[in-house]
């Protein structure tokens, strides 16, 4: 039993580092013609599709700070998404398409969660951006606020959650 011991020990260790695997993801990307691209980390989606057009497009993924761009300008089917679970821009058939996303994520002390989004774009196409809540009674996020347009926009727009750790008794 005691021989034993360090292996059961070596193999806790081992998943306690499987569990707490961290992964920083960053992309930058310019050019000119057809592009495609889509990313999911951390609770983070992004796309961005182009047709014949000059294209500048990045992003940054990690858990707590994460980013995305897109610049675009040329051609009519141009597209950009990018969403959590509490915020969400859709931006399509875009001739014009100038995009960014600051995302943070941090957890507070005693098990609480703070989520943050900010989404500023200019341009000329169909947007739809929308926030999100948990309702508690169902089992899916409502959808408290949203906004749709069509033609040339500048949009500004920040979500903030913060969420309590849930008291249990005993």
């Amino acid at each position: 039993m005691i021989r034993e011991l360090p292996l059961v020990v070596l193999a806790l260790l081992a998943l306690g580092f499987i569990a707490t695997a961290e992964m920083e993801l960053r992309e930058d990307f310019s050019g000119t013609g057809e592009f495609q691209a889509r990313s999911d980390l951390y609770g983070v989606k992004d796309r961005a599709t182009t047709r014949d057009a000059d294209l500048v497009y990045g992003h940054i993924f990690s858990q707590s700070n994460s980013f995305s761009g897109f610049k675009v300008q040329g051609g009519e089917k141009n597209a950009y998404s990018v969403g959590t679970r509490d915020h969400q821009l859709q931006i399509r058939d875009a001739s014009v398409i100038n995009a960014t996303a600051k995302i943070t994520q941090a957890v507070l002390e005693f098990s609480g969660e703070e989520r943050y989004s900010l989404f500023s774009a200019q341009g000329n196409g169909t947007v739809r951006e929308s926030a999100f809540m948990n309702n508690m009674n169902r089992s899916r996020m409502e959808e408290v606020s949203s906004i749709f347009h069509r033609g040339p926009f500048s949009l500004n727009s920040s979500v903030k959650v913060a969420t309590a750790p849930v008291n249990s008794t005993i």
